[in-house]
């Protein structure tokens, strides 16, 4: 039996900083809006220009990161990773990372993955 996934990742800029709270509800609210079922209370860590989330799901994971990159300026990487990638629906993950934390898309990447016990 082969188990298939892809790691769907987005660059890009935010309108703003992200905060603990922006963050914590963007990483409760993605699986829930993606039909995705969360294991864990996002974990959120800040850390000067910096800061980080990721949520794991049942699914695999969820992770953000965003760094100061100029004066006012906010950039970053989003990473849905998922085991059933015929479910993912990319256009939802990009509309609400925009509505949600004012998340605008400079590159989309898709990494597929497979693994089996015969490999």
């Amino acid at each position: 039996m082969r188990m298939n996934g892809v790691r769907f990742l987005l660059e890009g800029t935010f309108e703003d900083r992200l905060t603990l709270e922006s963050l914590t509800a963007y990483l409760t609210g993605l699986p829930k809006t993606l039909g995705m079922t969360r294991l864990s209370e996002p974990m959120v860590v800040e850390q000067g220009d910096y800061i980080a989330g990721l949520v794991v799901i049942a699914e695999s994971h969820i992770a953000v990161h965003e760094l100061k990159v100029g004066l006012d300026m906010w950039a970053g990487t989003i990473d849905v990773s998922t085991c059933k990638p015929e479910t993912l629906d990319r256009q939802e993950v990009v509309r609400y990372s925009e509505a949600a934390i004012g998340f605008r898309v400079v590159k989309e990447f898709s990494i597929d993955w497979g693994t089996s016990p015969l490999d």
